[in-house]
């Protein structure tokens, strides 16, 4: 029922030429699956494939399976579901709701069976998203798939392919990630506030207290301000926030952060100078954090005693902050540094820190995000950002 397509909302107008009460005969079918089973290629690239798959005729008839939709479905043979249309096989609760069965009914508003026809009409790959409730043995189940219908001309015959990816599991996973982080955050605002009360009318020790607790809030609100924002990227749906940012705030802000964090130590966080004092669009959110993970990952390399360096040169084209810490970059870490979940440290959950610099700086921001390495320089990582006069579009 819910639809989602890479292209246009399918419409009614999309059904038309398309009767919903023709099926070809047994006889029709059987000349098509032969025609297929003629094509080992055909069977070959269905079998191959971890997904479920389905070929079905303009009928939306299936007329071959793979392997992965028959185990799904708990069929052995494809005869089990040859000749029915897809909502038929895999027992969708309106496929007998209607008097012409599948692809009548509620089902013009199947993603399914709409990215199917729209994939037939336009002759496209057609991408799509339906969410089907089945019953089986008297036992209900909603499950959400990611649809891709890809048309195909076999023996002077017209086809489609249809590819079927359970993404119940992902989407469930994001709903309780925006209400999680929507719910942290605000209790991470009322937790913020009622800090600064308290340091603000406190003394001695109590207000010392109530100040750690005020940096550390807000120290976990700016991550899960992160997080939200790199779930966001990932999902192609985070628009930046593109203001006018002073390098020299940018670097005062950093030296401000690193003063009580762990990471800092018996270290020392140095500005080289001059620092530029033109301003230059961006978006500050994203180009803090990316400096920010380059100045934790310098300090995490950096022996007691070092000092991190964090600079700033502007040409009329680009700005670059670069950040660096004495201990070079070992040829076999370099190569896969910016890896998702690729981490030199021990324990999960690691490896974001270099993978977002590239994923915030490059794929958002617009800019270049690397790093220079030797055992006589260091190790030093940048960020060059396009001087523009209006944000990207």
């Amino acid at each position: 029922m819910a639809t989602a397509h890479s292209t246009e909302q399918i419409g009614t107008d999309a059904w038309d030429g398309f009767d919903v009460t023709h099926r070809l005969s047994k006889d029709e079918i059987d000349a098509s699956v032969q025609a297929l089973a003629d094509h080992p290629m055909v069977n070959a690239i269905l079998d191959a494939a971890n997904v479920s798959m389905v070929v079905v005729n303009p009928q939306l008839q299936i007329v071959a399976a793979n392997q992965a939709i028959l185990a799904t479905l708990g069929e052995s043979d494809a005869s089990a579901i040859i000749g029915k249309r897809l909502g038929e096989a895999i027992c969708c609760i309106n496929a007998d709701a209607a008097e012409t069965g599948c692809a009548s009914g509620n089902c013009s508003q199947c993603g399914a069976t709409g990215s199917v026809l729209e994939s037939f009409q336009s002759g496209r790959i057609v991408l799509g998203e339906c969410l089907i409730e089945t019953q089986k043995t008297n036992r209900r189940k909603v499950t959400e798939y990611s649809i891709k219908a890809t048309p195909v001309i076999i023996s002077g015959e017209a086809f489609c392919v249809v590819a079927l990816q359970d993404i119940s599991d992902g989407k469930r996973r994001q709903a309780l990630e925006r209400v999680f982080i929507h719910d942290l955050s605000n209790i991470l605002t009322g937790l913020i506030g009622w800090s600064e009360d308290l340091a603000e009318f406190s003394t001695g020790d109590l207000k010392t207290a109530a100040s750690s607790i005020e940096i550390l809030a807000w120290r976990l609100a700016q991550e899960v301000k992160y997080y939200k924002i790199l779930i966001e990227v990932e999902s192609h749906v985070f628009k930046p926030d593109f203001k006018t940012v002073y390098p020299i705030e940018a670097i005062e802000t950093l030296q401000v952060l690193f003063q009580r964090h762990d990471a800092t130590q018996d270290k020392t966080l140095k500005t080289i100078q001059p620092i530029p004092s033109t301003g230059f669009k961006t978006d500050p959110f994203l180009l803090e954090r990316v400096l920010i993970n380059m100045v934790k990952n310098a300090f995490e390399e950096t022996p007691v005693g070092g000092a991190v360096e964090i600079g700033c040169t502007m040409t009329k084209e680009a700005v670059r902050f670069t950040v660096w810490n004495e201990t070079p970059i070992p040829k076999k870490v370099a190569s896969r540094i910016f890896e998702r979940s690729f981490s030199t440290k021990s324990g999960s959950g690691r490896g974001l820190g270099t993978y977002s610099m590239k994923l915030f700086g490059e794929d958002v921001l617009g800019g270049t995000v690397s790093f220079t390495s030797s055992n006589k320089a260091g190790t030093t990582f940048y960020i060059e950002l396009p001087i523009r006069d209006q944000p990207m579009p």
